[in-house]
């Protein structure tokens, strides 16, 4: 809608510019009239936010019509002239207060307050426009006549206004309003002051020129620009601050556009061949120190402003946007402050005690109720953290649902503990969560992240929800972990078979790693997660072998594998695929020691398919 307008009014613009004839003078009322309506048509369409500001600008373009429209019918029709000027200048002036107050409240936060970067900004570009206009505009007229108060007032007042004007534009484009309709907004106000000082410069006699048709189109623009601003949908939103305006407060271009300004007061007096002594040491001089001091308070507050974003980057780059919470970085710079001297005893009163705690079920409620509570959960965590760690502790967020604590009190993991059992409620539901707790004095050592982690993965492994202080041979089992890991990546694994006396042609197959054992085989499997990997891989190997060699094979199934409900899946499959009978296969539960104790007391131990197993369903293992 609003490019239609623009079009219409660009069509016709040469009608009503083509002459000073009464056609092209009723088509620029005319026009202008339409600009007022197509105002009223976009305020009442697009429902503006800052519906005030857009209400004070129609009045102005209203009264401006009323002013022009009484002195185009009073040429036309040859009706005598007022005997004041004041009602007609009364329109004008109120239209200049209307059309001002509009302004102030678009460039305001939506409640008429914007940040003081731009008001001073304004004012800085207001009075580096004010010296070349009281220069060469103002000063001529105001020194070279015998002016009363009244006339001189009046000669001033036009020029005062197209100021403010240039102040509340320059404030409102400072503030951030960057879309299409702040745009047009703010050259309007600019084609304004050019038919201003075009209008003050023919009726004052500054110029040898005609220049009533340049200023009848400047003013034409005006009324089409702000009625196509207010047609353009983007007009709806502005009036409310948004964050861009300090986003863009301290940008280079600004920065010049002030510097530039500052050189305004010294260019003009080069300029300025006949200046009064009334210019040249009072008005130019105050215009230039007040320019100067704006600057001043300027730079400051950029400098300021400055130091607050450092602020605030800082702030960000050390704290989770979630929780609130310290992160990793924040972690890593304070354990760079803390003592590792291996020497002496580790006290954690003073040398400090790192916690990792992870949440145990965070995984399955994240899963269940979605990301969202998930979050909320994390939120509540940090709030229970908070109250329990001392004042002086470091508490962070590590990432998903993993915390530490540098702690200098005794007795922070076992409150952290106990405040984490507490039941979590979502929806009347309780969730349940607990912690994962590794702890570590941080004296005497030299990664202190990687102990504590180690010391939070043997907590973990020993059956969650408890507290586990970090030991030294938790590094060998990293070590052999490690080691263990890139041996089966590597095939270095191989598979060892003894016969067994117990049946004849059954050989048990076992895995060989030297120089280890089969128990450092079987915790470096558990913790670093290859349980299953490993345990799937010797029963293919194992089924191969026997298909090839035609003996029966017994291959020992972990705990961790008897969990797996793919289990039964992956035997049949692993049989089918070497075309080995199924009574050729033996599976061994490991980890059965307390049964076979029980078993050697007389106790009878049977494999049962559920926990309310019959007598006809139990089979007797002995």
């Amino acid at each position: 809608m609003w490019r239609a307008y623009l079009l219409i009014a660009a069509f016709l613009a040469p009608v009503a510019l083509w002459n000073d004839g009464p056609v092209a003078r009723l088509a620029n009322l005319a026009l202008q009239l339409a600009a007022v309506v197509a105002t009223g048509v976009g305020i009442l369409r697009n429902r503006p936010s800052a519906r005030r500001a857009w209400l004070l600008l129609w009045g102005a373009l209203t009264l401006v019509f009323a002013q022009n429209s009484i002195w185009t019918l009073q040429d036309l029709l040859r009706l005598p002239a007022p005997p004041s000027d004041l009602f007609v200048n009364w329109l004008s002036y109120t239209a200049f207060l209307a059309g001002t107050a509009g302004l102030f409240l678009l460039a305001g936060r939506g409640d008429g307050r914007a940040p003081w970067e731009s008001l001073i900004d304004a004012g800085i570009v207001t009075v580096g426009v004010a010296i070349p206009v009281w220069s060469f505009l103002v000063e001529p007229q105001v020194t070279d006549y015998d002016l009363g108060p009244g006339e001189l007032a009046g000669r001033l007042i036009f020029p005062a206004c197209d100021l403010v004007v240039v102040a509340m534009t320059t404030r409102l484009w400072f503030t951030g309003a960057r879309s299409p309709a702040a745009a047009m907004l703010t050259v309007a106000q600019f084609f304004l002051l050019a038919a201003d000082i075009l209008f003050w410069s023919q009726s004052r006699s500054l110029a040898e020129a005609d220049l009533n048709r340049p200023a009848s189109a400047a003013w034409l623009a005006w009324f089409t620009l702000c009625a196509a601003a207010t047609l353009h949908p983007a007009m709806r939103e502005l009036g409310a601050y948004s964050e861009a305006a300090r986003s863009r407060s301290g940008t280079r271009g600004r920065f010049l556009l002030l510097l530039s300004l500052s050189l305004v007061g010294p260019l003009v007096t080069a300029l300025q061949a006949h200046a009064t002594v009334i210019g040249e040491r009072v008005v130019v001089p105050v215009f230039t120190g007040t320019l100067a001091v704006l600057l001043v308070v300027r730079m400051q507050r950029i400098n300021r402003l400055a130091r607050r974003r450092a602020d605030e980057l800082a702030y960000r780059a050390t704290h989770d946007p979630l929780t609130g919470l310290g992160n990793r970085a924040l972690l890593a710079d304070r354990l760079r402050e803390q003592p590792h001297s291996p020497s002496g005893p580790a006290s954690p009163d003073h040398d400090g005690t790192l916690l990792l705690l992870d949440l145990d079920g965070f995984k399955l409620v994240n899963d269940t109720y979605g990301h969202p509570v998930g979050d909320r959960l994390l939120v509540t965590v940090a709030e229970r953290l908070r109250s329990v760690v001392a004042p002086g502790d470091v508490l962070v967020r590590l990432g998903g649902d993993e915390f530490a604590v540098i702690s200098h009190f005794a007795g922070v993991p076992e409150r952290i503990l106990h405040r984490l059992r507490e039941p979590f409620v979502h929806d009347g539901r309780e969730l349940a969560v607990t912690a994962s707790i590794g702890l570590l004095p941080l004296r005497g050592s030299s990664d202190p992240l990687r102990d504590a982690d180690l010391a939070l993965y043997a907590a973990k492994a020993a059956g969650r929800n408890q507290i586990v202080e970090f030991d030294p041979g938790l590094r060998d089992a990293n070590r052999r972990s490690d080691a263990l890991r890139q041996a089966f990546a590597a095939g270095e694994l191989h598979v060892r078979y003894q016969r067994m006396d117990m049946e004849p042609g059954l050989f048990s197959a076992r895995i060989d790693w030297p120089p280890h054992d089969g128990a450092e085989l079987v915790a470096a499997a558990e913790s670093a997660g290859l349980v299953k990997a490993i345990g799937a891989w010797l029963l293919n190997r194992a089924c191969a072998d026997a298909a090839a060699g035609g003996f029966n094979v017994a291959v020992p199934i972990s705990v961790t594998q008897l969990r797996d409900p793919q289990l039964s899946g992956t035997v049949l499959a692993t049989l089918a695929r070497h075309d080995l009978p199924a009574s050729a296969l033996t599976l061994v539960p490991q980890g059965t020691a307390p049964l076979e104790r029980l078993r050697a007391a007389g106790v009878r131990v049977g494999l049962a398919p559920a926990w309310h197993q019959t007598e006809n369903e139990v089979r007797n293992a002995r």
